[in-house]
């Protein structure tokens, strides 16, 4: 994030530079095993790195997770959550990720 001298409070960065904050950030949080109780900071972290491939390879692994703690019965209800809330994110100045399909 970055200061933002216009108003109070902070801007998020999402610029090339900041992406391997967010990247670094998502490892730790997929290191302690918690996608279950934090799927949707973990999402936002991965969207924010704004790299298409590591989304893609990601997002299984999410979708596995939650199928796993019990959140879901399958990959496709856990997809669909993980969509949902991508489609949130934009709204507070997330970068869009439209391609949940990722072929």
């Amino acid at each position: 994030m970055r200061e933002d001298g216009a108003s109070f409070g902070f801007r998020p960065d999402f610029s090339s530079a900041a992406a391997p904050l967010y990247r670094r950030r998502y490892q730790l949080m997929k290191q302690h095993n918690n996608a279950q109780q934090e799927a949707e900071e973990m999402l936002a972290m991965l969207l924010a790195t704004q790299d298409r491939a590591f989304v893609c390879q990601e997002l299984a692994y999410l979708e596995n997770m939650l199928v796993k703690g019990g959140k879901f019965q399958d990959g496709q209800a856990a997809r669909g959550f993980l969509t949902d809330w991508a489609q949130k994110l934009p709204e507070v100045g997330y970068p869009a990720f439209n391609d949940f399909t990722c072929q």
